[in-house]
């Protein structure tokens, strides 16, 4: 039995980037049908939209800032990095969070979300700083 080539020609394939908006809405939807039917907090539901608003910067600039090297040109950000961090998020159960008012899981949210962020984003510029420097 002999292989024969699937075609002789060379095959060009394009494919189109996906608009910051886009990405937006198909993540905000996945993140809030998550807590909406695990039936979180109101507090916490109202946050998705922040939530991805952020992840989604935090990838672009890492889109946009950390280009392959010669040195490690086999790794570039795509959508699999961003998809990552929303199911981690979607690991979350309701009973980690806290009893009590509804205001209470939300703030329990922001105050530990909010650190983590922030260190993110000076992990990021301090990242940016290394690579220009070299």
């Amino acid at each position: 039995m002999t292989r024969r080539p699937l075609s002789a020609r060379p095959y060009l394939l394009g494919i189109c980037e996906v608009a910051d908006s886009t990405l937006q809405s198909i993540f905000e939807t996945v993140l809030g049908w998550y807590l909406n039917d695990g039936d979180f907090a109101p507090a916490i539901t109202a946050m998705v939209p922040n939530i991805v608003k952020a992840t989604l910067g935090i990838y672009t600039a890492c889109l946009e800032g950390l280009l392959p090297t010669p040195s490690k040109s086999h790794y570039t950000f795509n959508l699999r990095d961003l998809a990552r961090v929303v199911q981690g998020m979607m690991l979350m159960s309701k009973e980690s969070m806290p009893e009590g008012e509804e205001g209470e899981a939300g703030r329990l949210l922001r105050t530990t979300t909010r650190p983590i962020l922030s260190l993110l984003l000076f992990l990021l510029l301090l990242l940016l700083l290394l690579l220009r420097a070299l």
